[in-house]
């Protein structure tokens, strides 16, 4: 699911992080399986969000 909130490898590759429109960082040094499940609820959110405000 594409949405305003990404993960990326965190600079001393100790994980990865869930950010919004980077560099606002939400979560650090997350395993890729968590920050992917993170972004996605985050992202299926903000859709929902979205919907209900149209």
């Amino acid at each position: 699911m594409e949405g305003p909130y990404t993960i990326v490898p965190n600079a001393d590759d100790r994980g990865y992080d869930v950010v919004r429109m980077a560099p606002t960082t939400i979560a650090t040094e997350l395993r890729q399986g968590e920050a992917e499940a993170l972004a996605f609820a985050l992202n299926a959110q903000i859709r929902r969000i979205e919907g209900d405000l149209k």
